[in-house]
């Protein structure tokens, strides 16, 4: 018995599930990982919103009885109520109805604007990074050339010529986004490259190909998961800018961007709060959750933090 409890107290966090050699459990990464983020309340909070805003714009057409496009021009810009818990806005639309499938544009795009930019970044990087010499030069001047302008200018300018939609929304953001990333990427090949398990992998003839994905990608995933959390929420708050400024989502598709473009008046702001609050309200809770997650993976994944 006693023995028992020198085991149990001399490392609580080992106990568990044993392996077939002794009596101490194996933590993998995944579960110590797991472990440091479970233990982050804040973080743990914005992953809760963030699943509650995803199942909402999920579940739109359930648990709304409106249709997502019914105009009512007898209903027009009517307060909350009743009947329309957030109220209507100027077509006499139901604005819970289209917050609810706004949320799937906004997290849409947001999601395959910042997957675009990985692929691009971490391609790009992984090849600046590994092969260095002209290529890398090459790239580091085109990062450094999109850099150099401000960004949302950019978007509006690439906006404009494209042409708004979806589409082009979700194009322009992943393809002026992609830098941060690259140059992450890059800065963490260059330091991989130089470990000796690599050298290893060269010494018994592992092809290049190999060596990138299969050896210093997965070293180097642990900040580009981060990165790719912070790009999202970037991303949504780019997609509600244009879309505000008329040059993302068109009507009638909703986003929380374009149910905010009523907010242009002084006369909206003023006495109709109903017609802005709520989108409002959406981009900030969601953009502030995947932020909150991202801190908490940030310190979740630093092999620093021991405890």
């Amino acid at each position: 018995m006693s023995s028992f409890f020198s085991k149990l107290f001399r490392n609580p966090f080992k106990w568990g599930p044993t392996n077939g050699n002794n009596n101490e459990a194996v933590l993998t990464p995944g579960k110590i990982i797991w472990k440091r983020f479970r233990r982050n309340k804040v973080a743990m909070i914005g992953s809760v919103i963030l699943l509650i805003l995803i199942v909402l714009a999920i579940l739109a057409p359930v648990l709304t009885s409106y249709e997502r496009d019914a105009i009512n021009l007898r209903m027009q810009e009517e307060p909350p109520s009743s009947e329309h818990l957030f109220g209507t806005d100027r077509q006499g639309r139901d604005l819970l109805t289209r917050n609810l499938y706004g949320g799937r544009i906004s997290l849409t795009v947001g999601l395959v604007a910042s997957s675009l930019q990985m692929v691009i970044g971490v391609v790009m990087g992984s090849l600046a990074g590994y092969y260095g010499r002209w290529l890398d030069t090459v790239i580091m001047r085109i990062t450094d050339m999109v850099i150099s302008f401000p960004f949302l200018a950019l978007a509006i300018t690439a906006a404009a010529i494209l042409g708004p939609s979806i589409y082009n929304t979700m194009l322009i953001i992943g393809l002026l986004s992609w830098t941060e990333t690259c140059r992450l990427v890059r800065g963490q090949f260059l330091s991989i490259k130089q470990m000796e398990y690599i050298e290893a992998a060269k010494s018994i003839g592992a092809s290049e190909f190999r060596l990138i994905w299969r050896h210093m990608m997965p070293n180097a995933l642990a900040p580009i998961l981060i990165s790719a959390t912070l790009i999202m929420a970037t991303a949504i708050l780019v997609e509600a800018a244009l879309s505000y400024l008329g040059l993302g989502v068109q009507p009638p598709i909703p986003s929380w961007g374009n149910i905010l473009e009523p907010a242009r008046s002084m006369t909206v702001l003023m006495n109709m709060w109903w017609l802005w609050l709520p989108p409002g309200f959406l981009i900030f809770i969601s953009v502030l959750s995947i932020n909150l997650v991202g801190d908490g993976l940030r310190d979740a994944l630093d092999p620093r933090l021991k405890n």
